[in-house]
């Protein structure tokens, strides 16, 4: 978590090997991102962007381009678009998962920015990496839809390594750790209650989004 700006998002960047740090190092499993074949790295991370693809083909195809060696595994994309509950939406199509998700094709439909980014975040979990990145992976989904999601998500990948950039402290809480960024520095590290208790940066923005609601 951070204010826009701190650096989540280029956090994320570095661990996906888009990059390397200019100083220090990043690893994973105690081997250093740099002497990793960024291909095979990139296998193993699952990533939703803030600003994720959305392709002018079907919705099934939307879902299986996030692994396109499980081509085939209809049940997994059907499962994977439960888990984000998009499925309903889906199976009202007219063509259902076959069904072209741009106006400009016949029979096409354009979905919501909402049901766009639950397609894109039900992409990310067809590939099963053993990390998932989601970069504000609910910013256009109602706080309602977002808490089932989340539950449902937490639920499937509870053996995997999620890492979570979100402003939402109501999805925030649910997460074992978290790292509070600000100006591209770590100033602070726990679980929400330990972080309350400090009372430093996690706390104050804590504190802003709750009052919001009061």
């Amino acid at each position: 978590v951070g204010q826009n700006g701190s650096g989540k998002s280029t956090l994320i960047k570095l661990i996906c090997g888009f990059y390397y740090p200019q100083k220090g190092s990043i690893y994973i499993n105690g081997t250093d991102t740099r002497k990793y074949d960024p291909i095979t790295l990139r296998k193993d991370i699952s990533v939703l962007f803030q600003d994720f693809a959305q392709y002018p083909f079907s919705a099934g195809e939307n879902i299986l381009y996030g692994d396109i060696n499980k081509l085939g595994k209809q049940d997994e994309i059907v499962n994977s678009a439960k888990i984000v509950d998009i499925d309903n939406f889906i199976d009202l199509l007219p063509k259902k998962y076959d069904n072209p998700l741009d106006n400009e094709l016949e029979g096409g439909i354009e979905p919501s920015k909402g049901q766009w980014q639950r397609i894109a975040l039900a992409r990310a979990l067809f590939k099963n990496s053993s990390i998932l990145v989601l970069d504000e992976p609910t910013s256009n989904i109602d706080a309602i839809a977002e808490e089932k999601i989340f539950e449902n998500v937490i639920r499937v990948a509870k053996h995997r390594t999620i890492l979570l950039v979100s402003h939402r402290f109501s999805t925030v809480r649910k997460i074992n750790k978290t790292l509070v960024l600000d100006e591209g520095k770590i100033v602070e590290f726990g679980n929400h209650n330990q972080l309350m208790k400090l009372d430093g940066k996690y706390a104050h923005l804590f504190n802003l989004q709750a009052k919001s609601y009061q």
